[in-house]
Parts: structure tokens; sequence; C-alpha cells
């Protein structure tokens, strides 16, 4: 499988990832996507042979983003996750805190800017976000959304369960045709399906 785009994760890390994936079965979904994004960074460390090379194996720039008081940055950094590092780097997570990307989305910008800014061309760009609520900063996120840099693209993996969850997809999909054509919303509501769901994943970059 031929990467045709940089991969760039963004992950929600709020406290309702506890909560379970459907109704009827308790297994919290960041147990899903835990499991989701592992198969997504081994799938793609397969197709990335010169990633080998690079400083620390290479990988999947990954963040977090949840505000709590005890990470006022509102973010986590896991660097480049491949298969060597990924347990080390996943367990650093705790799943607690409100859902404001700002903090998070800025960083994956910063990142961007400092491993491709100088690049000409740059590569294309895939920011994969998977989430399962409506942010609580959207007004700023959709304004950013409709002024992003030329040669990225953004998929919005919505997770969880119920109405409630389904409602969360319609909002995204309002802001993504808000948005232009580089922005594009998946739902996953109600998938307990690990490679169900780390092909949602795959899909974005391909």
């Amino acid at each position: 499988m031929a990467n045709a785009k940089e991969p760039m994760l963004l992950l929600d890390l709020t406290g309702s990832m506890n909560y379970g994936v459907t109704r009827l079965n308790p297994t919290p979904r960041h147990t899903v996507l835990h499991d989701a994004v592992k198969i997504f960074v081994q799938k793609l460390s397969e197709a990335d042979t010169a990633g080998e090379d690079e400083e620390g194996g290479g990988g999947v720039r990954t963040i977090g983003f949840a505000h709590t008081p005890r990470n006022p940055q509102g973010y986590v950094d896991l660097e480049d996750l491949n298969p060597n590092n990924f347990e080390s780097h996943w367990s650093q997570l705790r799943f607690n805190g409100s859902t404001h990307i700002r903090p998070g989305f800025e960083q994956i910008l910063t990142v961007y800017n400092g491993e491709f800014g100088q690049e000409d061309p740059p590569p294309d760009i895939a920011l994969v976000i998977a989430t399962d609520g409506v942010l609580e900063d959207q007004g700023w996120f959709e304004d950013k959304l409709g002024h992003l840099p030329a040669n990225m693209s953004v998929e919005i993996v919505v997770v969880g369960d119920g109405d409630d969850n389904t409602g969360v997809v319609h909002e995204y999909q309002s802001i993504a045709a808000r948005s232009g054509d580089k922005v594009h919303v998946t739902s996953a509501v109600g998938t307990v399906d690990a490679n169900q769901l780390a092909g949602h994943l795959l899909q974005a970059v391909s």
C-alpha cells in the first residue's frame, strides 16, 4: 500500500472516551480506538520503508486534545508513533477533560510548519481527527477549517453510540459542508470492531 498523503493524527482524549462503545457493549471507546490506531500505525509502517532510517524509526505524528486542570496546555504530543514505541507512548494518555480542540490543532499546525513548511513543494497532508463529541470551541475550529494550508485535507472520524453521537455526526457534516471540499466526515458511530475503525482511518490517507 503506497502512501498518497503524509498522515497526521489528532485524537480526542476527553472523559467521554471512557464511555461504552455502544449501549450494550461497555468496552471503553478509547480501548477500541487504541486497537484501531495500533493497526493504522502498523499498516502505514509496512508501507513506509523509508521511516526505518528516520530518527526514532519515523511514524505517524500524533497529538491528543483535551483541557484539564492538570493539562492546561490542552494537548499531549505523542510525537511519531510507530510499532516499536506505540504501547509506551499510548500509556501516557489519560482520558478526561473537556472538548477543546484549539490547543491540539494549533500544535498540529506548528508541527506541520516545522517539518514541512520549508519543503518545495510540501507533501500532501491528511489530518485525521478521531472524536466522539461536539467541540466547545466549535466556532474557532470552523473558522480554522476555512483557512487550511493548501495541501492539507481533514478527515473527521466520529465514534460513539446512540442518538447523541449521530447528532454529533450531523453537526460535523454541517461544518464540513461550509468548509469546502478539503474537509470530510466519516461516521464510525456504533463501531465495535477495531479493524473496521482502522479501515476508516486508513481510508483518509489512501
